[in-house]
């Protein structure tokens, strides 16, 4: 397994198991993730991954609340 591949797998342990987004996104978490996941893997390093997450997790927070 890649680098890349057990940051995404990490990235989206994080993402289902934030409270945050559970709430706000509600039956809407698969879909959300598989859109986030396209974003992710056009990223060009396992950082780049990390980073890109953690902005689009603030933008759907600021987006949902």
């Amino acid at each position: 397994m890649s680098n890349k591949e057990e940051v995404l797998m990490e990235i989206e342990n994080m993402f289902f198991e934030d409270e945050i987004l559970n709430e706000l996104l509600k039956d809407k978490m698969r879909e959300v993730w598989d859109n986030i996941k396209k974003i992710l893997l056009k990223s060009s390093s396992p950082e780049e991954m990390l980073e890109k997450y953690h902005f689009l997790r603030k933008k759907l927070i600021r987006n949902f609340s």
